[in-house]
């Protein structure tokens, strides 16, 4: 019902939108100083990450002027910060209804939509503040992300461009420039990012810090040696531990040292225990905080240099991996976890039925050159989120984004949302409207928010335990008798752990519903193209038909 109003509202406004400008001046009212002095803590307070606290500050200004656009605009945005979306869209949809002409609001309803997964709204929303103000930073911006998402990057790069054109001094434009400049520009220009007057997050501070210690270096660019250009892997259980499967891994050979790593389509990167990188003398360069799912925060560990990776029939030289210190890898069979981005320049065919990993080349895109293949081994989760069309650019070349490209034969693919490793699928729970899946190998069972399971299903509580790379998950529950659908599949009345994935969402800065999990999965061959954002499920029966 609240996206049929906002719809209504909008097209009422751009029906009314030229009468609206030539409205009666005398018609404007002085908003209330009070309400403006409590705005203006109240942006304080939003400015030092106190979100809940400036929550009330804007309600508080709005006791005084409940039509004032700043503090509407600033509430909503405050309670998208806290964690607390659909109130966030309540407050723009307010602020909407009194001010429909209004190039801020119509930008923050946007960044709301963007937020709850709302893709087609949003878009349009950001379209519509472009239309009244064709200068509004916001907008683009909020067009860059979504269009990275579906794997536009072009259409990405020029929202960014214009954004930069326009006020590149813009600490939000600042963060998203630095991704498209090469390598040896991005220092200086974090740099000058990190003097500003924002707080700059960990991730931030340590991807400075190994900018820092290999800005003289060459390249560490993970490339293919030899003319091999693809290759098949046997995959085997993992257990974690013994007999509790937990997923299938590989044998990875770094520095002539083999490991096993967990194939984890919902990791990024490589990623191996302390022991194993000692094992293979690998040479420390910074350390970092390593964290994902779990309520006991990030670990310690460090980035490390391989000389020489080993998958299959391939081999890459000079890559970066990540040391985690993680406790737990000790009771698993596998060293760590293998991101299946690694192999984000490859076509990877991740067929579990029959546990077998086969890398080929992409499609090739009409009038592109043969792109040289590599191992995007550098953990995107401590660098800013960089798409596969402007990671690692060398000197010499200039940053040219393209958007997806849909190969004939591919035409019957999944179209998903990609943010930088994670693969977002649009999924249906109990026939609702699309919601958002994370594609996760990793994670042994389908698992729910709780905000979209007491949205959809019965929930209960669980005895079950969940662990993640930030360690135990305290409060997990069970949402029973869920109808689960994506692409062209329908797993009807499965159970569900539910637990809180806010953390990861805000992260993302998209709403994670849930995750795909191996228990799954693992009925189906993935063939995943990470370029163009496309994924291919299939059930293979005993002969290895497609179903």
């Amino acid at each position: 019902m609240i996206r049929r109003t906002v719809f209504l509202l909008f097209a009422a406004s751009v029906l009314c939108l030229t009468s609206a400008l030539q409205a009666d001046d005398s018609k404007v009212t002085t908003p209330n100083a009070e309400a403006l002095a409590a705005v203006r803590a109240a942006d304080q307070l939003k400015a030092e990450g106190k979100f809940q606290d400036a929550v009330v500050k804007y309600q508080d200004a709005l006791k005084i002027d409940k039509t004032l656009e700043p503090a509407q605009t600033g509430l909503a945005v405050a309670l998208l910060r806290a964690g607390k979306p659909d109130a966030a869209l309540d407050a723009a949809v307010a602020a909407f209804s009194a001010h429909p002409d209004s190039a801020p609001v119509l930008a923050v309803l946007g960044r709301v939509q963007f937020r709850r997964g709302d893709m087609a709204e949003a878009e349009q929303a950001y379209q519509a503040t472009l239309q009244i103000d064709s200068k509004n930073i916001d907008a683009y911006l909020g067009l860059t992300r979504l269009y990275r998402a579906y794997s536009l990057y072009a259409r990405a790069y020029m929202a960014l461009k214009r954004a930069h054109d326009l006020d590149p001094k813009n600490s939000d434009v600042q963060l998203l420039w630095l991704q498209t400049l090469p390598r040896r520009d991005r220092l200086a220009a974090l740099q000058a990012y990190m003097s500003g007057p924002h707080q700059p997050s960990s991730s931030l501070q340590h991807y400075e810090t190994y900018l820092e210690k290999t800005h003289d270096e060459p390249l560490h660019g993970c490339k293919v040696a030899g003319n091999v250009d693809q290759t098949e892997i046997k995959l085997d259980y993992v257990h974690d531990p013994y007999p509790h499967i937990e997923g299938l891994g590989m044998e990875l050979k770094v520095n002539d040292r083999s490991h096993v790593l967990l194939l984890d389509t919902g990791a990024s990167g490589i990623l191996i225990s302390r022991k194993a990188a000692n094992k293979a003398g690998l040479r420390h360069i910074t350390d970092i905080a390593v964290g994902g799912i779990g309520d006991e925060g990030d670990h310690s560990g460090y980035l490390a240099l391989a000389g020489k990776i080993k998958v299959g029939n391939l081999e890459f030289h000079d890559c970066i991996v990540t040391v985690t210190d993680r406790a737990s890898l000790a009771d698993s069979d596998a060293d760590g976890l293998l991101g299946a981005d690694v192999f984000a320049s490859y076509l990877v065919d991740i067929d579990l039925p029959h546990k077998m990993m086969r890398l080929s080349p992409l499609p090739k895109r009409p009038g592109d050159e043969e792109a040289v293949a590599k191992l995007n081994s550098q953990d995107q989760s401590d660098e800013p989120a960089v798409d596969a069309e402007s990671a690692d650019i060398t000197p010499g070349e200039t940053y040219h984004p393209k958007d997806r490209y849909v190969a004939p034969d591919m035409k019957s693919w999944t179209p998903v949302f990609r943010f930088g490793h994670m693969l977002l699928v649009p999924t249906q729970l109990n026939a609702s409207k699309p919601v958002l899946f994370l594609l996760d190998t990793g994670a042994f069972q389908n698992t729910l928010s709780t905000r979209a399971a007491r949205a959809t299903a019965k929930v209960d509580a669980s005895s079950l335990g969940v662990e993640g790379e930030s360690g135990r998950v305290a409060d997990v529950y069970r949402a029973e008798k869920v109808d689960i659908q994506f692409a062209h599949f329908h797993q009807p009345n499965t159970n569900a752990v539910t637990f809180d994935l806010s953390n990861i969402s805000n992260s993302v800065g998209m709403e994670i519903s849930g995750t795909l999990g191996f228990n799954l999965l693992s009925m189906l061959d993935i063939r995943i193209d990470y370029r163009d954002g496309l994924v291919d499920f299939a059930y293979r029966d005993n002969h290895g038909v497609a179903h």
